[in-house]
């Protein structure tokens, strides 16, 4: 890899050489160092030229630009790839998301962060944890693997393949996925959430259960806040409290009514 620019020094309240450590410049002290428009503060720091790479600890933070924050215990800073390799109460802040894990790799230069022990990143109301994720800054994406929970007050997610749109704060689930709440569940293995307005539409063996009704369909569109949902093809309603199963293409359910309209065509 090509060296570029090498990591400069801004501050520092001492600097020594330690030819031990491999002709280190050794920082003390209110460190700061920048790095093509990427700044690193620590309280300690050994600064390799050669290969152009940087090992801190105590009290680091990363900014780039004006929104991104990273904060950890210890650093390893590589100038020739623009990654950084962050240990100990990791927490990376870009504006009301929060990411919080214990080892993070951050690529500098691409505005990506990814942990592979577990990781927790909350977006005001919605908490996800898993034990893999990528947080794509440039594009406000984040890609979630392996044990995925998505908990908001009024319910509980879980899959396995998660992509979530941290703007519109809509999840798509890419696999066997759950959603329970007091009143009622979801399943299916593919389809999107809109958690900021509670609309979806579900796919692949799509089943919403109410207390007294079953829904399934090929596809199911769900507005939890209005109460209804619509399900397309191969469509079926179990109401155990009247002991009637209604058969359609089309179905339209009211959930406080308990209302069903079922047709055997498109509407």
């Amino acid at each position: 890899a090509q060296e570029g620019k090498m990591i400069r020094i801004v501050n520092a309240e001492s600097l020594s050489f330690d030819k031990e450590r491999g002709d280190a410049q050794v920082l003390r002290g209110n460190v700061i160092c920048e790095h093509e428009g990427t700044f690193l503060h620590c309280d300690t720091a050994l600064i390799y030229e050669h290969p152009n790479r940087m090992i801190a600890s105590g009290h680091i933070l990363i900014t780039k630009g004006d929104s991104i924050r990273i904060t950890s215990e210890k650093l390893e800073y590589d100038g020739r790839t623009k990654m950084a390799a962050l240990q100990g109460n990791v927490k990376c802040v870009e504006n009301d998301m929060t990411l919080t894990t214990n080892m993070l790799s951050f690529d500098v230069k691409r505005s990506i962060a990814s942990y592979f022990s577990g990781g927790t990143l909350v977006n005001r109301e919605n908490t996800l944890v898993s034990r893999n994720g990528h947080y794509y800054s440039g594009s406000k994406e984040a890609a979630f693997h392996y044990d995925v929970v998505l908990t908001n007050p009024d319910y509980t997610m879980r899959c396995d393949t998660l992509r979530y749109r941290v703007n519109s704060k809509t999840a798509f689930f890419l696999g066997p996925a759950s959603i329970v709440s007091e009143s009622d569940s979801i399943y299916c293995e593919n389809g999107w959430y809109d958690t900021n307005h509670e609309k979806a539409r579900f796919s692949r063996n799509a089943v919403y259960v109410t207390a007294q009704q079953t829904l399934k369909g090929d596809s199911l569109v769900y507005d939890r806040q209005a109460g209804e949902g619509r399900a397309l093809g191969n469509v079926s309603l179990m109401d155990t409290s009247q002991k009637s199963v209604l058969y359609g293409h089309y179905i339209e359910y009211r959930k406080d009514s308990s209302e069903a309209c079922a047709t055997d065509g498109d509407i």
